[in-house]
Formats: structure tokens, C-alpha cells, sequence
């Protein structure tokens, strides 16, 4: 007379929270909006009668509702960048609003009902004007509410009427026919954490003078807020700055919030360590992370061994590559030269020997017309002389 159907559940913490259970295994006969815990054995047998009718005989229990899950981020100023511009993340789809704006509370019914399928695939957060204002300068809103998605370091916003329908669309790739807007840099906050001076795009250039050359060696690291090695290393880069601060200035660079300073060094990982010098730059390529290694590497290593010479530093994004002086050029002959008779030795002694040859060769020829034209020149005084007398 009844079809049942048995589920069983694994380490669902939130059906294990919602029924209550502590222990293992648990059966339960739900029927009606009600449920039965079963006390007997776990044998086929008796199980089978229990959910025949036995259940009868046990206390019934209304099953309890759902607990809602908020699945809607609350973001902040403090946890924007770290959560809403990792690249390893999902996309973002951000309401930018105030609580007690009438537009507002209209469109709030309707954003609080995006399906949780989507949900799943997109993060969805929200921006209070009152507890975050500096997002809304940040970003230039003006108007509310405002709706917007951050994707791959670009931002994209909503400019139609707030749906269901248009706003679903919008979320599940709508967006990508609009033109994506670069995320600004979040306002600095702090210049120095220590004795490591805070670095972004605004006052690289103008602190480290990368470009121009500065009197002072600069090491900086390149890192991700997200970045487990970033946070392992952070105690200790703090004591290498602290070590370094009366010969190396040393700096760090939020690769995330900063991608224009990023992207001109190519960085490939996090963290990446670079040493700045005389309008050039070296990479640390050691496999050992420590005060030690770092301080010895950045006071005379980056000169030994490959990638010595270091690289000229590029100008920033957007800028032309000014074309090299003479003093430039004559520089890297030295290192130049060096390079390719370590690495072509016998092309290299070929070319200067056969060099020598010509140049010899060369030399004895001007040598051989110059005493041409002289013998030439006096046997044709020795006519006139004679006739002279």
C-alpha cells in the first residue's frame, strides 16, 4: 500500500544540526511532517517493521524548518580586495546601496530572491553607503542602488531597469556585452608597516625612482593578500627591513590591488622578490627563504652567478620606452662581452682571431700605400732639382 524510499546522509552538518543528532548511526521515519527516531536494532528485519507501522508506537516529532542560509556577503572597505579581486576566485555580482534609501529597499525584495543555483557559481555581496563610504568614492557612485560585477581585474556595471529577469541575465553573462571598466586602486592607507615601506602604483616610481635611478637600493616584495606563502614570509621580510634599514630600503607591493605595477614586471608568482639599482633590476631566485639568505643575497648575491647583469627597468604602462643614452650602451659592453666568451668561448676566440687577422692586415696595407706615396713623391722632386742647377 506505500511506497518508501530510504536516503541515506553523510556528514551533512546542517540536517545533523537541524534534527538534532549526536549519535551514529541515526534512523529516522519521517512521515507527514513528522518524524520518528527508531530505537531498535539495525537488522533488516526489524527496521522493515518499524517502518511498516511500528513507528506508531514511538513519539512523534514535528520536523523542524530549514534554519536560512545567508548567502549574501556583507563587504567592507577592510575585506573588499582581499575577497572581491582574487583572480582565483568566482565572479562578483555587488550591490552598492544604502539601507535606508526608498530606491533602494524597493530593489531589495528583488535581490534577496537571486536563486541560490546562482548563487553557487557567483558571489553575491553588498556595499553599505553609511558602514563603507570609502568604496562609494572609490568607485565614483553617485547614484543608488548600484549594481555592479568585478571580474578578472575589471568592472562592469548594471545600467538596466531592476528585475528579476534583466538582473538574473546580467549575472549569468550579460554582463561581458558591456565595456569593463578598470578597478581603481584602493586609497592608501598606510606608508610604512614597520620598517617596510608600503609601495602602489601611485608612488612607486615617485619613492623608489626605478626609472631615473636612486642613490638608495630598493628590495621589494611583489605579493597577494590571498597568498599563504606571502603570509609565511611576512615576519620575516619585516625583520630583514629592520636589518637592511641603514643601507637597503625595503618595500612591499599588494599585487592584487595594484596590477598596473604588477603587470609591468611580469610578475609570475607571489611572492616575487625584485632588488632595484641603478635603473635595473634583479630577481631572487634562491630556493632558501630566510633572514640570511635574503640580507647576503641583496647585499653583493645578486651580482654572482645568472642574471648578474640584471634587467633595465621598464617604464610604467602606457609610456613609451625611451630610447638608451651612450652611457648606457657603453655600459653594458663590459657585460656583454663577458657573457658571450663564457657561453660562446670558441665562436668568440674565432671571431677575434680572424679580428686580428684583418686588422693587421688592414694597418700593413695603409702602411704599404703610405710608403708608396712618399717614394712617389720624392723621385718626383729629383727631375726638378737637377734642371734647377
Amino acid at each position: 500500500r506505500y511506497q518508501r524510499r530510504v536516503h541515506g546522509v553523510d556528514h551533512k552538518q546542517d540536517l545533523v544540526q537541524r534534527f538534532g543528532v549526536q549519535m551514529f548511526p541515526t534512523c529516522l521515519y519521517l512521515r507527514k511532517g513528522k518524524y520518528y527516531h527508531y530505537p531498535g536494532n539495525h537488522t533488516l528485519e526489524e527496521i522493515t517493521l518499524f517502518a511498516a507501522g511500528d513507528f506508531k508506537r514511538s513519539i512523534s516529532y514535528d520536523i523542524p524548518k530549514p534554519k536560512k542560509v545567508n548567502l549574501m556577503h556583507t563587504l567592507t572597505e577592510k575585506n573588499f580586495d582581499k575577497r572581491v579581486l582574487n583572480p582565483r576566485g568566482a565572479y562578483w555580482l555587488v550591490l552598492f546601496c544604502d539601507k535606508e534609501d526608498t530606491n533602494c529597499q524597493i530593489v531589495r525584495p528583488t535581490w534577496e530572491s537571486m536563486p541560490v543555483a546562482e548563487r553557487a557559481k557567483i558571489n553575491i555581496g553588498q556595499v553599505d553607503k553609511k558602514e563603507s563610504p570609502g568604496l562609494f568614492r572609490r568607485f565614483g557612485i553617485s547614484k543608488m542602488p548600484s549594481m555592479w560585477v568585478f571580474r578578472g581585474g575589471k568592472r562592469y556595471e548594471f545600467q538596466m531597469s531592476y528585475n528579476f529577469e534583466d538582473m538574473q541575465n546580467f549575472a549569468e553573462g550579460g554582463f561581458s556585452s558591456e565595456t569593463g571598466l578598470n578597478v581603481p586602486v584602493a586609497p592608501e592607507v598606510q606608508e610604512q608597516m614597520g620598517d617596510v615601506i608600503v609601495l602602489n602604483d601611485k608612488n612607486f616610481d615617485r619613492k623608489t625612482k626605478a626609472m631615473t635611478g636612486s642613490p638608495v637600493t630598493w628590495f621589494v616584495e611583489f605579493y597577494a593578500p590571498w597568498c599563504g606563502h606571502c603570509k609565511t614570509l611576512k615576519p620575516i621580510w619585516e625583520e630583514v627591513a629592520t636589518t637592511l634599514k641603514h643601507q637597503i630600503k625595503v618595500g612591499k607591493l599588494d599585487c592584487i590591488a595594484n596590477k598596473n605595477t604588477s603587470e609591468r614586471f611580469a610578475v609570475p608568482g607571489f611572492p616575487t622578490l625584485l632588488l632595484f639599482k641603478d635603473r635595473k633590476f634583479w630577481k631572487y631566485d634562491g630556493k632558501l627563504r630566510t633572514k640570511e639568505a635574503f640580507v647576503e643575497w641583496a647585499m653583493k648575491g645578486h651580482t654572482e652567478g645568472p642574471g648578474a647583469d640584471g634587467w633595465m627597468v621598464p617604464p610604467p604602462l602606457g609610456q613609451p620606452v625611451p630610447p638608451p643614452t651612450w652611457s648606457d650602451l657603453a655600459s653594458t659592453v663590459p657585460s656583454d662581452l663577458s657573457r658571450m666568451m663564457q657561453y660562446h668561448s670558441v665562436g668568440m676566440a674565432t671571431i677575434f682571431g680572424g679580428g686580428a687577422v684583418v686588422g693587421f692586415c688592414f694597418v700593413g696595407y695603409i702602411m704599404l700605400i703610405v710608403i708608396v706615396l712618399k717614394w712617389s713623391f720624392e723621385s718626383s722632386d729629383k727631375p726638378s732639382k737637377n734642371k734647377q742647377n
